[in-house]
């Protein structure tokens, strides 16, 4: 049942971006803009135009840190999380956007489930 779950979150986030990306794929004019490669943080999306970002990430951890600020040894932790983030401009230097994570979590040290998945947080901003 674990490993049915795990494929149906990445067959529906496959989905969601196949479906983002046809849509998208029906605009007249795809252009890259020079600023967005080069920098992290790059200017606000124009009004009426849309930006797709897909990201996967992968972390694990072996060590703890105790309250006296020491690290200690542990069993391994790993997370692998795909994400998807959709950006539209909504006025000139303004732009919303809207991302969601789908994670696949294990935890060897757990005291309850040492493994999931499921969604992650859902994370809205603006940028100007």
């Amino acid at each position: 049942m674990n490993r049915e779950r795990q494929y149906l979150g990445l067959v529906c986030l496959l989905l969601l971006i196949f479906v983002v990306g046809v849509g998208l794929g029906a605009a007249s004019e795809v252009s890259i803009e020079h600023g967005k490669i080069h920098t992290a943080d790059a200017s606000p999306v124009e009004p009426g135009k849309y930006e797709v970002e897909f990201g996967y990430r992968y972390t694990w951890a072996d060590k703890v840190w105790d309250g006296e600020g020491r690290s200690g040894d542990r069993g391994r932790r790993r997370e692998h999380a795909a994400g998807l983030t959709l950006v539209t401009g909504l006025l000139r230097d303004l732009d919303f956007r809207i991302a969601l994570d789908y994670l696949w979590l294990r935890d060897e040290e757990n005291l309850g489930p040492t493994k999931g998945n499921g969604l992650g947080d859902l994370g809205l901003g603006i940028r100007y």
